[in-house]
């Protein structure tokens, strides 16, 4: 499906760049565009926006602000913020912003409009390092630090089916539910079905705690903790 992207972007170089470059790929039906949240809220209801993407060169606090603004204006479309500075405060504050998307400009282009993609799909896109640092600011449910977790004897862990360490690893690798599907040849409607089960016995509330708990217990491509046959 054809997405309608608003790019927000106070350096106008970067901004016609990004635009530019949206534009290019079919797969962009409409692109928009503003120099900040007060222009953005000028953005025609027509355009029936799917994402919108935020170019800053750091989270600072006019860029959480105007993350603030775009989730006030827009609250049903997913932002991604693309950035050339990222640390674990500022990663928190943006995602408790609005942010479904945190990613920065070393990544390449492909990467960058399949992650722009994604969050449009109304999904999740955060990179590795990204996640780590959420989870360093993540509790569980009834107190216990993920760490205090890790710690735990294995009889203490959740058990986890084989498949569902498959899943899991691709999450926090930050794969979509499409590319899980299509890694696992199995649907998207298993994949989901699949997420469900790993956030009830993970007891987690949502895919970025599931995704960071994956990363610091090592369920990633080298390790397989907790599965059960």
């Amino acid at each position: 499906m054809p997405h309608s992207i608003l790019v927000v972007d106070r350096e106008e170089v970067s901004r016609k760049g990004l635009v530019a470059l949206l534009r290019s790929n079919p797969e962009f039906q409409t692109v928009s565009e503003a120099c900040d949240a007060e222009e953005a809220a000028q953005v025609s209801p027509a355009c029936q926006l799917t994402g919108v993407l935020l170019k800053t060169s750091s989270l600072q606090g006019q860029t959480i602000e105007t993350l603030g603004k775009l989730r006030e204006r827009f609250p049903s479309i997913g932002i991604i913020v693309l950035t050339s500075s990222l640390d674990g405060a500022s990663v928190i504050a943006a995602v408790k912003a609005g942010a479904k998307g945190l990613v920065t400009t070393e990544m390449d282009v492909g990467n960058l409009l399949s992650a722009i993609r994604s969050v449009a799909r109304g999904e999740v896109v955060f990179s590795r390092q990204v996640m780590l640092d959420i989870v360093d600011h993540l509790v569980l449910p009834e107190g216990k630090l993920l760490q205090d977790l890790k710690r735990a004897p294995m009889r203490d862990k959740p058990k986890l089916t084989a498949r569902e360490v498959q899943v899991l690893s691709l999450v926090s690798e930050g794969a979509s539910n499409r590319e899980i599907a299509e890694a696992l040849i199995i649907s998207e409607h298993t994949v989901r079905a699949h997420l469900r089960n790993i956030l009830d016995k993970l007891r987690l509330g949502n895919r970025i705690q599931a995704a960071t708990w994956a990363t610091r217990m090592g369920l990633g491509r080298n390790g397989a903790a907790g599965v059960s046959p």
